[in-house]
């Protein structure tokens, strides 16, 4: 993965074909990866894994940052990880001019529910001004994760906005109302 960038940074990626194959490998590759018998070069909060994320210009990597806390394999090593990012998101959502953006966002949120830190994680996010589900779905995560799916259902209908995905929200609403035992459930009235 942290050679991904370096490869393709020159390459004309315009097409979308090139990003759509790094999506697809990404995603099947993480579960795989988090079978694997830990390894101490996620467990540092820097150098070479955080350095590629950084360094990623098109965002190659995101689907590795969503599912980060997992690859972490321990909830100490993902807590490492929150650390090292968790002031910085702070500082920037709490910043009331506009335009704030942390590279590793979902790298921090992800680590942030995989070490169980979930009043932080939905402290954290109760700072952005405008619900963004790309962010919110770890908060959704983080209370289902407790058993609180009526309060992770309802949150994910608050994340729903001008803007944001309301298919990708519906199946998260979907999912969760599988775990309630196959009740049925009208998570949203169809226009």
């Amino acid at each position: 993965m942290e050679r991904i960038w370096p490869a393709f940074q020159d390459v004309d990626t315009s097409s979308g074909a090139l990003g759509g194959a790094v999506c697809w490998r990404s995603t099947n590759c993480c579960p795989l990866r988090s079978r694997l018998p830990p390894t101490e070069r996620l467990g540092t909060s820097d150098g070479p894994p955080l350095e590629a994320i950084e360094d990623d210009g098109v965002d190659y990597l995101s689907m590795v940052q969503e599912r980060w806390g997992e690859l972490c394999r321990s909830g100490e090593v993902a807590s490492r990880w929150a650390d090292k990012l968790l002031g910085l998101l702070r500082t920037a959502w709490s910043d009331p001019r506009p335009g704030n953006y942390v590279r590793g966002t979902s790298v921090c949120l992800s680590s942030l529910v995989a070490a169980g830190r979930h009043q932080e994680l939905l402290e954290v996010l109760a700072l952005q001004r405008f619900p963004f589900w790309h962010d919110r779905q770890f908060g959704m995560q983080a209370l289902l994760s407790q058993s609180r799916i009526e309060e992770a259902l309802a949150y994910a209908e608050a994340s729903r906005g001008l803007i944001q995905p309301d298919t990708a929200i519906d199946a998260a609403c979907e999912k969760s109302c599988s775990i309630l035992g196959g009740r049925t459930r009208r998570i949203r009235s169809m226009p």
